[in-house]
C-alpha cells in the first residue's frame, strides 16, 4: 500500500479518551462533558480506512424536551483505497 493516507491513524471516541485521560482539558473532551441544556442535536462523524474502503461513520444523538433522546448511526463507503 503506497500512498499519502497510510501513516495517518484514526481513532474512536473511547480511544481518544484514554489517551487524554489524565488531561481534563481539550475541546474534543469537553464536547462531549458539555451541559446539554438547550442542545436539540449532537452528531458525530469518523472516517476511517477498512478493508481498503474509506467509510464515513455518523453517530446522532436527538434530545427532546421531556429529557429523552434518540441514538442512530449511518454508515457510508466513500472510496476504495
Amino acid at each position: 500500500m503506497n500512498n499519502e493516507m497510510q501513516d495517518l491513524k484514526f481513532t474512536t471516541a473511547g480511544e481518544f479518551f484514554e489517551m487524554v485521560k489524565d488531561d481534563n482539558n481539550g475541546p474534543f473532551k469537553d464536547a462531549f462533558e458539555a451541559d446539554t441544556n438547550g442542545v436539540v442535536r449532537r452528531e458525530i462523524v469518523t472516517y476511517r480506512v477498512k478493508d481498503g474502503l474509506m467509510v464515513k461513520e455518523e453517530a446522532f444523538r436527538d434530545y427532546y424536551e421531556s429529557g429523552d433522546y434518540h441514538d442512530s448511526r449511518n454508515t457510508l463507503v466513500l472510496a476504495e483505497r
